[in-house]
């Protein structure tokens, strides 16, 4: 489990309720994301004073999300978007 700064916004973010709200769209690279390539991304990083909650939080791929990490959206470079590749692995095209 995640770990919040002492006085941080908490609400419960659904993975689920996200990924029907942004229509399954990776709100980073902007490409469709499947389920099992969702992920929740802070659009402000907790690291820097975001909090998590509907407001600050997106849809995104695994991979962009990680690659993002505590990078503002605008500081980022966005990378190639993930494939399925064989066995259902995540890869680079």
């Amino acid at each position: 489990m995640r770990e919040f700064p002492e006085g941080a916004w908490i609400e419960h973010v659904s993975l689920d309720v996200l990924y029907k709200r942004d229509n399954g769209i990776c709100q980073l690279c902007l490409k469709p994301c499947s389920r099992r390539q969702a992920s929740r991304d802070h659009r402000i990083p907790i690291a820097r004073g975001g909090e998590h909650s509907y407001a600050n939080v997106q849809l995104a791929h695994k991979l962009c999300n990680s690659h993002k990490g505590d990078k503002l959206e605008e500081e980022m470079v966005i990378p190639v978007p993930p494939k399925l590749g064989r066995k259902g692995r995540t890869t680079l095209s």
